[in-house]
C-alpha cells in the first residue's frame, strides 16, 4: 500500500467517527462563513467607487487590493489553507479521486451531481480568495530580515493552493464548461433556426 493510499484510508477512519466529522463540519461552516463575509466585503469594496480621478489604481497597492483590510499572518494563512484542501493524497491521484467521488454522486442521481459540481465550484471560489489574501501578504511590509523566509512560505502556499485551484477549474471547465457545447455547436456551423 501506497503512503497516499495509507494516508487517504486513515483519514476515511478518522473522518468516519460521529464526534470528530461533527466537529469537522463545524470547523469547516465557521471557515466557509469568514471566507464568504470576506468575498462579500472585498466585492463591496471593489463595486464601489474608489474617489481617485485618474480612475487607476495606486502605484503601491495592487489592483483590487483592500487598504482598510487587515492582511493575515502566515499562520493564520496556513491554518486556513489546511483547512480549505481536500486530502486526496499526491497530485498525480487527484484526477483518479475526483473520477471515483464523481462516480459515485452519479449513482445517487443528478440531484447529487449537481451538488458535487457546486461544492467543486465553491472549493474553487474559496481558492480564489485565498490566492487574493496571499497576494495581499506579499504586497504587505515586511522586516528586511524575515522577507527570505516569508518568499519561501508565500511560494510554497501558492504552489498548493494554485495546484489545487487549477486541477478544479480545468475539471469544471471539463465537465460543466460556462457556455455548453449545445450552445456553441449551432453559432459554431451556422445553423438556421
Amino acid at each position: 500500500m501506497h503512503r497516499g493510499q495509507r494516508q487517504h484510508a486513515a483519514t476515511q477512519r478518522w473522518m468516519s467517527k460521529p464526534v470528530v466529522r461533527t466537529t469537522q463540519n463545524e470547523k469547516a461552516r465557521a471557515r466557509m462563513a469568514r471566507l464568504r463575509a470576506a468575498r462579500k466585503e472585498t466585492q463591496l469594496s471593489t463595486s464601489q467607487p474608489t474617489g481617485s480621478d485618474d480612475g487607476g489604481s495606486s502605484a503601491s497597492q495592487p489592483a483590487g487590493s483592500d487598504d482598510d483590510h487587515e492582511v493575515k499572518s502566515m499562520a493564520e494563512m496556513c491554518l486556513l489553507i489546511g483547512q480549505w484542501q481536500y486530502c486526496w493524497g499526491p497530485n498525480n491521484l487527484w484526477e483518479k479521486t475526483f473520477n471515483e467521488k464523481l462516480q459515485s454522486a452519479q449513482d445517487r442521481g443528478s440531484g447529487s451531481v449537481n451538488n458535487f459540481f457546486s461544492q467543486c465550484e465553491a472549493h474553487t471560489t474559496d481558492g480564489q480568495q485565498l490566492l487574493n489574501e496571499l497576494k495581499r501578504i506579499a504586497y504587505s511590509p515586511c522586516n528586511r530580515r524575515l522577507a527570505r523566509d516569508k518568499c519561501i512560505q508565500l511560494h510554497d502556499l501558492l504552489s498548493v493552493v494554485l495546484s489545487e485551484v487549477r486541477f478544479f477549474e480545468v475539471k469544471l471547465d471539463e465537465y460543466a464548461p460556462a457556455v455548453p457545447l449545445s450552445r456553441t455547436s449551432s453559432t459554431r456551423y451556422y445553423e438556421q433556426a
